[in-house]
């Protein structure tokens, strides 16, 4: 053996003595090195389903936070809480004006959340019900799908717990009468299962895991099972008393499965993540494989080919790096697509999947925002109408009593073109020109009521009468000048309309009027209700139009713009609204 070793080129020496040293090394360092990842690799994947339970029972968290701040809204509105409370007082039937605002309220929050089937409210007293659908409200003996509050621990609150009945989860809340703490009603928000289930869904790393949510109870509410076989419900609540009776114990493992466990909002709510002991082994034989690979191909390269190799093992790497810099989350900058099998393979398609993910991410969001703004001005335009529809309906009735049948004829004409064109929210915004027809239909009428006294005089130039304005801008205005500003004044009415140019790019529309003028603590009061915008034009009872006008020229154009409302003392009333001018498409402007 050893004239034999003498007898080798110094080339096969030196490639001998390279082996002898790099591989006895290597295959102790990747002995102690393989036990090494495994056990670190086994507590970091334990760690990231914490993270992953913690980063659910935030979002739930969130998610509950919003149920009650929806709950609060309904106890803070004074006068909506005084027709709950006034109805459980006694056997007696809930007035219209109380059904309106109940159902105002609850329809309000039904059409901002999506996740919402309906919201009801039970007459503890009674037992009757006042139930909102998204298709409309009614009132019936319809008994809530909660027989068990009576039976719930005396330690466990009231003002807000989750049921699960049938295919919905249900959010409930209970009305006391303050002074008393006596139970008064008991408000129910009805849920689609996904409202919370796609929260769950979302913190599954693998297919074969589950995620349980139970009530304060520990009643399983929600359950997101996996592919397989997994644990029944009664092992999963015994489990999770373990977890809660042990300090500090968020996970244990027994029967071949880890229970990750979190608790939501002081218990409201209570997140279990289930995740079969196999998913983890096998996640664990993937890495050692892949890393006795490496080994292997360290070992071959380190002997025969490390500097020819150097470049090409870090050519990938270097590229991606570069392609991290300068990628960026615009949609149309897109990640290259890399074949490759190895780490750096996935590396490539993770950080691709992250950039696809991050782009319809701030899709969604985009285009959540935009939906937001499209139910608020619904909203808003949608509250504009029936006032106004009611009274007219009533000088038709009146003049059918007094009337000849031509002029009921020019009457409801003139009702019909405003139906049409208040009614048809297919377009925001229309040109100026259509919102002045729409007013002199609207004027037609209030003459008709009035006996012609009411005089408009307008001053818009033809350019300015093609720019786009939000619908049912300009007509709110007038009937605030007709219901407020000639109340009992003699004479004519007479109405100014006229606007101006401020810049290429604004304009003013001034509305005036002859009448009383409004008073100082009145006029403050409107300015005050103007500042607080959308919010307040959405549930406000008191100065529809001003307000409503103000807060969708808001939404439309920006909070730089909007309306003002000035006092010409004894000479009546100015309304000025500030806008930006928006023309059809191949129109102008000159100044």
């Amino acid at each position: 053996m050893k004239n034999f070793f003498l007898s080798l080129s110094i080339r096969k020496k030196i490639l001998v003595a390279m082996l002898i040293i790099s591989i006895i090394p290597l295959t102790i360092l990747t002995i102690f090195t393989a036990n090494s990842v495994y056990s670190d690799t086994y507590r970091e994947l334990i760690d990231n389903r914490k993270m992953s339970i913690n980063w659910v029972a935030d979002r739930l968290a969130l998610s509950v936070s919003e149920y009650r701040d929806q709950f609060y809204e309904f106890e803070v509105n004074k006068s909506l809480k005084n027709d709950i409370l006034s109805w459980a007082d006694e056997d007696r039937k809930l007035e219209y004006p109380a059904q309106e605002r109940i159902r105002t309220a609850f329809h309000t929050a039904i059409s901002m959340d999506a996740t919402i089937n309906s919201i009801e409210l039970h007459n503890l007293f009674t037992g009757k019900s006042f139930v909102a659908l998204r298709s409309g409200t009614f009132v019936s003996e319809i008994q809530p799908e909660t027989s068990t509050l009576d039976e719930r621990n005396l330690n466990l609150q009231t003002n807000l717990f989750f049921m699960r009945v049938e295919k919905e989860i249900l959010v409930i809340h209970r009305i006391n009468q303050f002074e008393t703490k006596v139970p008064k009603a008991l408000m129910v928000i009805h849920l689609k299962p996904e409202a919370l289930g796609d929260i769950l869904e979302s913190i599954k790393t693998t297919e074969n895991e589950s995620v349980v949510l139970l009530n304060d109870e520990d009643e399983i509410i929600q359950m997101n099972t996996g592919d397989g076989e997994f644990p029944s419900e009664d092992v999963i609540t015994s489990r999770l008393r373990e977890m809660k009776n042990a300090d500090n114990e968020q996970f244990i493992k027994l029967d071949d499965y880890f229970y990750f466990y979190q608790s939501v909002s002081d218990g409201k709510l209570q997140v279990v993540k289930i995740v079969p002991n196999h998913v983890l082994v096998n996640s664990l034989e993937k890495t050692l494989l892949i890393g006795f690979l490496i080994t292997l191909l360290n070992i071959i390269a380190a002997i025969l080919f490390s500097i020819m190799f150097s470049n090409i093992i870090s050519k990938p790497i270097i590229t991606l790096s570069k392609k991290m810099q300068t990628l960026t989350l615009d949609s149309s900058n897109k990640p290259n697509t890399v074949k490759r099998d190895d780490e750096i393979g996935i590396l490539h398609t993770s950080f691709n999947e992250m950039i696809k993910r991050n782009q319809k991410l701030i899709l969604q969001d985009y285009q959540s925002k935009i939906d937001a703004r499209d139910a608020q001005l619904r909203a808003l335009q949608a509250q504009i109408n029936p006032h106004f529809m009611y009274n007219t309906l009533q000088v038709i009735g009146g003049m059918a009593l007094e009337k000849s049948v031509q002029e009921i004829y020019n009457i409801t004409l003139a009702l019909s073109d405003i139906m049409r064109y208040s009614l048809n929210f297919s377009k925001e915004m229309v040109p100026l020109r259509e919102e002045i027809v729409y007013l002199n239909s609207y004027l037609f009428i209030q003459n008709q009521r009035f006996g012609n006294r009411i005089h408009v005089k307008q001053n818009i130039s033809d350019t300015l009468m093609d720019m786009l304005v939000p619908k049912l801008v300009v007509q709110p205005i007038i009937e605030n000048c007709l219901i407020h500003g000639f109340q009992d004044k003699p004479g004519e009415w007479n109405i100014a309309i006229s606007a101006k140019m401020m810049n290429e790019r604004d304009v003013v529309l001034v509305i005036s009027d002859n009448g009383q003028g409004i008073s100082s603590e009145r006029l403050r009061t409107i300015q005050e209700e103007l500042k607080q915008g959308t919010p307040k034009a959405i549930t406000s009872a008191h100065h529809i139009g001003l307000i409503n006008v103000n807060s969708r020229i808001k939404l439309s154009f920006g909070e730089t713009y909007g309306l003002t409302v000035d006092n010409r003392e004894g000479e009546g009333a100015v309304v000025t609204i500030f806008m930006k001018i928006l023309m059809k498409e191949g129109g102008s402007v000159e100044l």
